[in-house]
């Protein structure tokens, strides 16, 4: 099994396909259920410039001290974002993440003088 790190803030760990149903009901809204509970999702493009990428480790270190090796498998540009409570939005932290990093270019980007 693969464990999924997006930008450092987020551990997805993906279920086995049987247990999901994916039902696609409006225009960029996933409705979909796991082991029977209702999700909510959406489709999210990583920022312009950035790329997903799947690690894996096939030897584990013999202690935490030791260095560790991670081989790139997959590499993705959309990711998609579900929630279990409520439909997808602009409040959602994932949401949020992804939007920071715009705001971090332009924060962190040497000032003009005009």
């Amino acid at each position: 099994m693969f464990k999924v790190y997006h930008l450092k803030f987020m551990q997805i760990v993906m279920p086995k396909l049987k247990d999901i149903s994916i039902v696609i009901s409006a225009p960029k809204t996933l409705h979909a259920s796991f082991r029977g509970y209702p999700l909510s999702g959406k489709i999210i493009d990583l920022p312009d410039g950035y790329v997903g990428i799947v690690l894996h480790e096939s030897l584990r270190p013999e202690t935490d001290k030791c260095e560790r090796k991670f081989h790139v498998t997959n590499k993705f540009l959309k990711i998609t974002h579900w929630n279990w409570d409520k439909e997808p939005s602009d409040n959602d932290i994932i949401t949020q993440a992804l939007q920071w990093v715009d705001i971090a270019e332009v924060l962190h980007s040497p000032i003009i003088e005009e």
